[in-house]
């Protein structure tokens, strides 16, 4: 199942992905990744010149990276270091970047692992993640059946405003933050849409879009973050 995804996973994700870290970090260096999944970000990164390393709990998961991308996942989960001495602990390795897209929404208590990224960033360091939007199309379209809403793990919905909301308070700056709509998937929903529907035109299709973007109604939230000086 995995391989008929593979292309667009690569595609639509990692490359911009690793798009946003060229833009807002062009001299590379150590990344972490957070919920590494079946390994593409991870393959991207290391191949446009990251020092790369990718944590993933799941046994499968890291077995598909393994015979797909020959990329070595660390088994592992977060658990928080707030209450913990070797939080500020100087000898842990510190990264020029640490990632984790879609993973947020399904943390249990986000501000303690934003906080213990923190720990983890050089001077200069950086967090790149994108998590679903709640105030997206999607959610407008399928309403309660949405599938970012029945996601059983997903454990908050974010916002444009609660996101800066709770970076600021974990003690970062917000660099840049947008939303993004996967075109491949624009039509379905405009098709979907009760006020809109399957004969819609290109040109009003194509303005909707753009529409919705200056809007952020984008079904995931983008952001670049820095700790706050």
């Amino acid at each position: 199942m995995r391989e008929k995804y593979a292309q667009a996973t690569y595609s639509d994700h990692a490359l911009f992905n690793l798009m946003l870290l060229e833009m807002f970090s062009p001299e590379k260096g150590a990344l972490l990744e957070f919920g590494s999944g079946t390994g593409e970000f991870l393959h991207a990164a290391g191949n446009g010149g990251w020092r790369a390393v990718g944590i993933e709990p799941s046994q499968m998961s890291r077995a598909y990276a393994k015979y797909k991308y020959g990329v070595d996942l660390v088994k592992d989960e977060w658990k928080s270091t707030q209450d913990d001495d070797s939080a500020e602990n100087p000898d842990l390795p510190r990264y020029d970047a640490v990632v984790f897209w879609h993973v947020l929404e399904h943390i249990s208590d986000p501000f303690a692992f934003l906080k213990d990224i923190r720990n983890l960033l050089t001077t200069q360091g950086k967090i790149y993640f994108s998590i679903p939007n709640s105030h997206s199309l999607t959610n407008e379209v399928y309403g309660p059946e949405s599938p970012l809403f029945i996601e059983p793990d997903h454990l908050y919905h974010y916002t444009d405003a609660n996101v800066r909301e709770l970076l600021n308070q974990a003690g970062f700056e917000i660099i840049s933050i947008f939303t993004r709509q996967l075109v491949s998937v624009s039509d379905v929903l405009i098709d979907a849409h009760p006020h809109y529907g399957p004969n819609t035109p290109f040109v009003e299709r194509m303005a909707l879009l753009a529409k919705w973007q200056g809007e952020r109604r984008g079904h995931e939230i983008c952001c670049v973050a820095s700790v706050k000086e």
